[in-house]
């Protein structure tokens, strides 16, 4: 059973051939080569990263010029979004402002999904 066992195991003095290194050596060039540079990268050419807060206040904008668009009878709401939507531009990152878009954000929300009912 032992000699079973020893047999198994490969000898740690394996030797590639010469065949078989200059498959690794091509196959790892190929594997580098065959790629799309750095300038092809899906995130390249996008904007330099934004606070979360100015994401949330470009959601609540365009949420705002939707239903302006839709339901002109709402513009005090649309209005009211927009005005908070450029405060955040102004705005460190202030949470209790964080917070008041948040609540516009689901108001204009609804007021969006109460049009198609």
């Amino acid at each position: 059973m032992r000699d079973t066992i020893r047999n198994a195991v490969p000898s740690p003095g394996i030797k590639l051939t010469d065949r078989s290194a200059l498959g690794l050596g091509a196959g790892y060039v190929l594997s580098w080569g065959l790629r799309p540079p750095a300038s092809q990268a899906p995130l390249s050419g996008l904007p330099a990263q934004e606070s979360s807060l100015l994401r949330l206040a470009d959601g609540v904008n365009r949420r705002a010029q939707a239903l302006r668009s839709r339901r002109p009878a709402l513009s005090g709401l649309a209005r009211e979004a927009e005005t908070a939507a450029l405060q955040a531009r102004g705005a460190g990152d202030d949470e209790s402002l964080a917070q008041h878009l948040l609540e516009l954000a689901a108001s204009l929300d609804d007021a969006l999904a109460l049009e198609g009912a």
